[in-house]
């Protein structure tokens, strides 16, 4: 297996070391892993389709811990895994001549998402395109310290603020291309994290975000052999 397959799937859920704990469930065929994040401003779930791999589920405490065991193995390595009571307890992955172990964790310590019940209505979906991804990454960039963007669509125009406050303040502002649109005012969400998110994911074949007005935004990607969707619930605009 190329190591970059794995490593892929991680950062994709990851996120800059934002997303540690997870439980990774393969079928046989594929590898997900569903997630939420620490403030529970973000959950979301990775699909690799295909990962031939035993019909399995554990625990990842620290992922960043399994990313530093990987990167001390070659391009090409093999995955195996140890059990006890039907249980997995550790992974191991090897080169020709290094081989790395996992601890895995018990699930009943890992975070569970709440299931998504009936979403709202999104009225606007944003065009992710590569030029919304520099834009956002280099405004992000420009002001690190600022923990939310909002969304404004009002008069026609749908237009992204990073650092917007209801006092004078530093921010970036650009305006913004939809497909689907509607004047649903503003609605904010996490910076870090969809920046993040928009770094994980460039380069993906198919990139939508849509946004509701009763404070939900779904951002979804397809990467070849990986499907990535997160969905932002609205958070205050102070900074």
């Amino acid at each position: 297996m190329n190591k970059a397959v794995i490593t892929k799937f991680i950062d994709k859920y990851h996120l800059g070391g934002n997303i540690e704990s997870v439980k990774w469930e393969t079928d046989g065929d594929g590898l997900k892993t569903s997630f939420i994040s620490e403030n529970r401003s973000m959950l979301g779930e990775v699909t690799l389709s295909k990962f031939p791999f035993e019909k399995l589920e554990f625990g990842l405490y620290t992922t960043s811990q399994l990313k530093k065991l990987l990167d001390v193995l070659d391009t090409d390595l093999d995955l195996d895994h140890s059990k006890a009571d039907d249980k997995v307890f550790s992974i191991h992955a090897q080169d020709k001549k290094s081989k790395v172990t996992y601890m895995c964790s018990d699930l009943s310590v890992i975070p569970t998402p709440p299931p998504l019940k009936q979403l709202p209505e999104f009225e606007v979906e944003v065009n992710l395109d590569s030029e919304f991804i520099t834009r956002f990454t280099k405004g992000k960039s420009a002001l690190p310290d600022v923990t939310t963007f909002t969304i404004d669509c009002k008069d026609g125009v749908a237009t992204l603020i990073i650092g917007y406050t209801s006092v004078a303040s530093n921010q970036v502002k650009f305006t913004i291309d939809t497909k689907d649109y509607s004047d649903i005012g503003k609605v904010s969400f996490s910076s870090g994290l969809f920046n993040e998110v928009l770094k994980a994911n460039r380069g993906a074949k198919t990139s939508t975000m849509k946004v509701s007005s009763n404070g939900l935004a779904h951002v979804s990607f397809v990467d070849g052999e990986y499907t990535s969707d997160y969905y932002f619930v609205a958070v205050d605009e102070a900074n």
